[in-house]
Parts: C-alpha cells; sequence; structure tokens
C-alpha cells in the first residue's frame, strides 16, 4: 500500500473509532519506556549516477526497472525510546533490508571506473542499513496533548555491487559503491489522545545538511494510530514516507548522485513502561 492510499485510512479508522470512557489512570502520553517491534511494507524507488571523478558523469538510473530489485519489501523494524524526567526522551532505531536483483540490461551503463555494455546481464546486490539517535524536547504536555521538537543524527549506509561477466572475457566486471553518512535532523510531533485507550501521532522531520562538500536533503513524514490492547502492550499502524537526496563532489569514496524514496506502511506491537 502507498503512502498516498495509507494516509487517508488512517485518518478515516482515527475518525470512525469512538473515543472510549474515560478513566481515572488512562495509559500515558509519554511512558518511561516504549519498546517497538514491527514490519515495514513498503514501496521503493532508487535512481543512483557513479561518477568515475569530478565532471566526468556516469550514466543515471532507476535500479528498479533497468536492473530489475524489487520495488516493494517487508522490513524489520526496532526501537527504543527512554523518557528522561517529564519532558525529555532520548531514542534508538534500527532497521536494514537487502534486495537483489539479475537482469539483461537495455542500455550501455558507466558505473564509476567500468563501462557494462549494452545486453549483458547484470546481477545486483543493494543493502541499507538505518540507524538513528534521537532527543525529543516535550515544550507542550499535558494529559490529553503532547507537542515535541526532535534533534537527530541518523546513519544512513548503502551498499550496491553490479557484477557481470563477459564472453571470452577473462574475470568478472564488478563495481561497488558505499554511501556511508551520519545525518543531521530536526523534527516537530504530536502525540493525541482520542480516547483512553487510543492515541493518534504525526510528525514531520528534514534537513539540508552540507557534509564536507557532499549535500544531503532529507524528508520523512509519518501518520500513526495506537491501540493499547493491555495497558503495557498494544497494537500500532502508520503511514510513512521518506526520501534521501545525496550529491557527492568527491569528499568520500562515492562521487555522483542519489536519490531514495521509501513509502508504505508500519504494523508493529508496542510494549510500554510506566
Amino acid at each position: 500500500m502507498s503512502s498516498t492510499r495509507a494516509l487517508p485510512f488512517l485518518l478515516v479508522l482515527g475518525l470512525a473509532i469512538p473515543a472510549l470512557p474515560a478513566s481515572a489512570q488512562p495509559v500515558s502520553l509519554v511512558p518511561k519506556w516504549e519498546l517497538e517491534i514491527g514490519s515495514w511494507f513498503t514501496t521503493t524507488e532508487t535512481n543512483i549516477r557513479a561518477d568515475r571523478a569530478v565532471g566526468d558523469l556516469g550514466t543515471e538510473f532507476d535500479v528498479e526497472d533497468v536492473l530489475g530489485l524489487d520495488d516493494s519489501e517487508t522490513v524489520l523494524r526496532l526501537s527504543l525510546a527512554r523518557r528522561l524526567g517529564r519532558r525529555h526522551q532520548l531514542r534508538l532505531r534500527h532497521s536494514e533490508f537487502s534486495r537483489q536483483g539479475q537482469r539483461t540490461i537495455p542500455v550501455e551503463i558507466d558505473f564509476q571506473d567500468t563501462t557494462f555494455p549494452v545486453n549483458v546481464v547484470i546481477a545486483t546486490e543493494w543493502d541499507f542499513t538505518f540507524t538513528d539517535l534521537g532527543y525529543t524536547w516535550f515544550f507542550s504536555l499535558d494529559d490529553d496533548t503532547a507537542w515535541g521538537l526532535g534533534l537527530a543524527v541518523a546513519n544512513w549506509d548503502f551498499d550496491i555491487a553490479l557484477s557481470a561477466s563477459l564472453a571470452g572475457t577473462p574475470g568478472d566486471l564488478r563495481e561497488e559503491v558505499r554511501i556511508d553518512e551520519l545525518v543531521p535532523e530536526v523534527g516537530l510531533s504530536l502525540r493525541q489522545r482520542l480516547g483512553e485507550k487510543l492515541i493518534f501521532r504525526a510528525g514531520v522531520s528534514g534537513l539540508t545538511a552540507e557534509v564536507d562538500e557532499d549535500t544531503i536533503d532529507v524528508l520523512s513524514a509519518v501518520l500513526r494510530l495506537d491501540y493499547r490492547l493491555f495497558r503495557n502492550a498494544g497494537i500500532a499502524v502508520a503511514a510513512l514516507y521518506s526520501e534521501v537526496e545525496y550529491d557527492a563532489a568527491g569528499a568520500g569514496d562515492f562521487i555522483g548522485r542519489y536519490e531514495y524514496t521509501v513509502s508504505g506502511v508500519q504494523v508493529f506491537v508496542p510494549l510500554t513502561f510506566d
């Protein structure tokens, strides 16, 4: 399910579920501990251009269309958050997944120092690891509403390897690109109680950063509903959209441009402890 289809679904679901009767002890908006385990059901779009040198441009292409990588995946998601005092929270998140593909390419591809000719069969390995450490200050917090301002440092680690064999040519053609950057982000979040056990969350974060000579643009947005089946456990569903645009001017090993967009639905189990 794409993000454009999932966002209206979440909004309708939030309006359709009636508010539950008030309780003397409703679940906390910001618990002392939050552990979340679940999956993303994602749709991805990836474009890359790997240059030989500054000014010597490679071929820009769509990884899913040209190399045959799946554009949808199920991805494990882990998150741990700890409230400090009443208004401060630290959070650690992690997810990773891999894709493989094999396809006869319809065009010649210049990829770093290697030229892959038309009609050669390319095998592709694509690995992605995301880890971020974030801090949120809830500048407005009461029993029903919490507004937070967040700062985070995210590590985006992409590994892309292309390999092929040519008939009559000894050895393999192979090139590998690794993009490993620490990216700062700022964001705004909302938690709104809709009932004793039902909480709506929304958040947006991003930044344009200059890292050495490279430029990184990041944007993420999420809408989420949490329903507590029990006081310390529940189920949550969220619609997510995130994109990264990375222009590398030669400060590191990679020179070129990388664009990555992921959207979809998250379903996970939140465990909370006060």
